[in-house]
């Protein structure tokens, strides 16, 4: 005796049974997981990013303090603006001098260098 009857209309209900399991499921519409887990992301790095830019405010000389910005922190990198090449220049000097050093010793992620650009 065969496992399935060929005939459904041997068993009918083999016909709800195949009906029920082959019914479509709904399907969920909903971005919260995605957006969620977007959120966490972004407050995560947000955290990260927020720390480093108070400790580099901190530590940088008065006359530097308002003329840089953070564009981001990526695999270690913390990527900075200068306003202007001369305050890129200096901004240089005193990473290369002590500030690079300090920096990385006090940031409370993984910060493995400090990248400036104009």
């Amino acid at each position: 005796m065969p496992l399935l009857p060929r005939n459904p209309d041997e068993d009918p209900t083999l016909i709800r049974r195949l009906q029920s399991l082959r019914k479509p499921y709904e399907k969920d519409l909903a971005l919260r997981d995605q957006f969620g887990a977007l959120a966490k992301d972004l407050k995560r790095q947000a955290r990260s990013v927020g720390s480093l830019g108070d400790t580099l405010a901190q530590l940088l000389p008065d006359q530097l303090k308002d003329r840089f910005a953070i564009v981001s922190f990526s695999r270690g990198v913390l990527t900075v603006r200068a306003a202007d090449a001369s305050s890129k220049f200096e901004l240089d000097r005193w990473l290369r001098e002590e500030g690079e050093q300090q920096l990385i010793r006090r940031a409370a992620t993984n910060l493995l260098r400090v990248r400036l650009v104009l």
